[in-house]
């Protein structure tokens, strides 16, 4: 190791003041060249009494090279780091749902139509409901343009309750139409089983002569559907009547919470009523009181009701310390994943793992498990340092670059990012490298 000593003034004052500027302003005075090689320089600087010249352009060659360094640093690595700060941001934010934020209500009522339907006289004529399951034949398939009918007070609705959608692909107007319903489904349903009665009866009237059945099993098909929207008229009256709020869950997606809409809208300024209705929801119905639909029930158990949803809430929430801790090392492992796989070429030799993902993925578990580790920006930041700068260019002295940047801005009061310390940062490792504490690789 070469000694300190009085001689060595400009070097004393590189290490004690920071200051790389004199080490120019001192070449420049000299006007001097040396062909530079590491081995080399340290040989003039390990004699016992190296030439002042000499001592300073080697200073100066290793300068020249820790700045090409750390525009390597500040501009292709830190890309990689944000690569992998956005790709872990981004694997966290799409991570599972917990199960209670799957549920939302949904408002259940009956179109204008059947509101409607006793002024114009529609629907009071079903048939027998066992008769609707003994249609077995289907109303064909026909190309639709357009749905009308004759009489303006019904065309009205005809325009207010289509879209352009319900005309392009009405499929499942067809398929409801040859359905067989049970009786709660019309009420849930009975938009979309007027939309398919409208389509049938706009069939019977102009292009029943394109159909392979006969206008009397056309007027069955009508007929059944006339029943349903008849029963959906029954069971909407039933429940304003009794004012019922909560319609149950839906049997094909459970987290949709059925509400009656009339009822519903007229408890706007009813604060926590949503919580309790999640929360009558998630009761088991054998727990559930007599009545437990019924808009005063479920305010009288309001407060119960939002409770048992804060229960249940709090239970999605958490996760098991080992599999939240698994799942936490999967993100941050995929994540130097892709951003290995995405290296551009000219980076590869900088790195240490490039075509090993197996080796890689064993020293980040090495690394993880002594890391605290959560889904926040600091931590993501934090464990990006580790990964990208400690462990995928461990050839390089990037995460020693780093954490001279973190301790000068932490230090320096004047210091307010990157570009205010660089030049502490630079003398720090143009000392390191004298003291043979720095990586010596080959820079593209």
């Amino acid at each position: 190791m070469w000694k300190v000593n009085k001689s060595m003034s400009t070097y004393d004052n590189l290490y004690k003041n920071n200051n790389v500027s004199e080490l120019a302003n001192y070449l420049i005075e000299r006007g001097k060249k040396l062909d530079f090689d590491y081995s080399n320089g340290l040989n003039v600087l390990n004699t016992s009494e190296p030439d002042d010249a000499n001592r300073a352009l080697v200073v100066e060659k290793i300068s020249s090279v820790m700045c090409s360094e750390l525009k390597l640093y500040r501009n292709d690595f830190k890309a990689q780091l944000l690569e992998f700060i956005n790709y872990a941001k981004e694997e966290f934010s799409n991570g599972e749902p917990s199960e209670a934020s799957k549920y939302g209500l949904v408002e259940i009522d009956i179109p204008d139509l059947l509101k409607e339907a006793n002024e114009l006289k529609l629907f009071s004529n079903p048939i027998q409901w066992n008769e609707t399951r003994n249609i077995d034949y289907d109303l064909p398939y026909v190309e639709l343009t357009v749905i009308k009918n004759p009489d303006s007070a019904l065309d009205r609705y005809i325009k207010a309750m289509f879209t352009e959608d319900d005309l392009n692909n009405p499929t499942k107007y067809y398929e409801l139409a040859n359905s067989v319903l049970d009786p709660d489904e019309c009420l849930f349903r009975s938009t979309d089983i007027a939309k398919a009665w409208f389509i049938a009866s706009y069939i019977k009237m102009e292009r029943s002569s394109e159909l392979n059945i006969t206008v009397a099993q056309l007027d069955r098909i009508i007929w059944k559907l006339e029943t349903y929207l008849a029963k959906a008229i029954e069971l909407y009256d039933k429940a304003l009547s009794a004012e019922v709020l909560f319609l149950g869950t839906c049997k094909v997606n459970k987290y949709d919470v059925m509400v009656f809409k009339p009822v519903f809208d007229s408890m706007d300024n009813e604060v926590g009523i949503v919580d309790a209705l999640y929360g009558l929801a998630v009761t088991e119905p054998k727990e559930r009181a007599i009545g437990y639909n019924l808009k005063n029930n479920i305010l009288m158990n309001k407060d119960k009701l939002s409770k048992v949803w804060d229960t249940f809430v709090i239970g999605c929430n958490y996760e098991n310390p080992i599999v939240r801790r698994n799942r936490i090392v999967a993100i941050y492992t995929r994540s130097l994943e892709k951003v290995l796989k995405s290296l551009p070429e000219d980076l590869l030799s900088y790195c240490s793992f490039s075509g090993n993902i197996p080796s890689l993925k064993n020293e980040v578990e090495d690394i993880l498990r002594k890391s605290e580790l959560n889904d926040t920006l600091e931590n993501i930041e934090n464990i990006g340092i580790e990964l990208v700068a400690g462990l995928l260019f461990n050839k390089t002295n990037y995460y020693k670059f780093i954490k001279l940047c973190e301790k000068y801005i932490a230090t320096k009061e004047e210091a307010n990012g990157v570009d205010d310390v660089l030049g502490y940062v630079l003398t720090d490792l143009i000392t390191d490298f004298l003291l043979g504490q720095v990586k010596i690789f080959k820079i593209n």
